[in-house]
């Protein structure tokens, strides 16, 4: 006797048991019946549940046979485990270098080819993926759901949440143990470290100029496609990063010439200006 088959009336997916099926429609659905009891986030599935709840516990059953690391849920243990693996099957079309894993290739080749294809509805920026895209769209969304425990001021998204505590108790668990200095999150921390180690592994694919930080690269990129997506809410004009846009917004500002001229006390918005015109008295004294 053949077994039954389960089909879903939506999307014509098969299932042989009608639980795996009734678990199934919730995703054709709204319905979230699982409720974290902590933060009171709902889900589709007591799986998603069980993992979430691990993120307020910090519990990491699953561990890696290979380095010992520990995660949250079985598929992210599996995706670890691609790293150990020499097996780079992934090749980039453009420059042949290669991967363990998919997603790495996909956001490999976003460097060369600069696509964006996911488009916001509501403010019409780019993302290069889909999980960016949907991050973004969230803060446009009236649903607030992460709320702040000190002061109430609520957040659409928990990363959000999470920067803004640290601006309330200033904790800086992260230390550099080269020169003491510490950081909120250990990213912070990784990306200070590699000024100690001189370690540049961010190359431009347009000059093959280094850098040591991710976002160094992404600023110094847009001014090679003359992209420039910061405005001044002032005068509407464009900057290729957010620090050029933090020292334009000074020259609007009262008072801005604060950076004096220790030889003539002319005045500038920054220290750099400063520094640059300085070098005009020690060329005219080497006259």
């Amino acid at each position: 006797m053949a077994p039954k088959k389960f089909d879903c009336t939506i999307c014509k997916k098969h299932f042989k048991l009608r639980s795996n099926l009734t678990r199934h429609l919730l995703i054709h659905s709204n319905k979230k019946p699982f409720k974290c009891g902590t933060c009171s986030k709902k889900f589709r599935q007591r799986t998603h549940l069980t993992a979430h709840f691990r993120s307020h516990t910090n519990e990491r059953p699953y561990k890696c046979n290979v380095c010992k690391k520990s995660f949250r849920t079985n598929s992210y243990r599996k995706r670890h485990l691609k790293s150990h693996n020499n097996s780079r099957e992934h090749v980039c079309v453009f420059c042949e270098k290669s991967f363990t894993q998919k997603p790495n290739l996909h956001s490999h080749i976003q460097s060369h080819i600069k696509e964006k294809p996911f488009n916001c509805r509501v403010c019409k920026k780019v993302f290069a993926t889909v999980s960016n895209h949907n991050r973004h769209l969230k803060t446009h969304s009236s649903q607030k759901e992460h709320v702040c425990v000190i002061c109430e001021k609520a957040f659409s998204l928990k990363e959000s949440l999470y920067d803004h505590i640290k601006s309330h108790i200033n904790e800086r668990p992260y230390e550099c143990t080269a020169c003491w200095k510490s950081f909120k999150t250990s990213m912070g921390l990784k990306y200070h470290q590699k000024t100690h180690s001189m370690l540049r592994d961010h190359v431009c694919v347009f000059c093959e100029k280094s850098f040591v930080q991710p976002g160094h690269l992404q600023n110094h990129i847009r001014r090679h496609i003359k992209e420039k997506p910061f405005n001044c809410a002032v005068c509407k004009k464009e900057f290729a990063s957010n620090p050029d846009l933090k020292a334009h917004l000074k020259t609007h500002s009262e008072g801005r010439k604060r950076h004096n001229c220790s030889v003539c006390s002319k005045s500038y918005t920054s220290l750099q200006n400063v520094k640059k015109h300085m070098k005009t008295h020690t060329e005219q004294e080497l006259i």
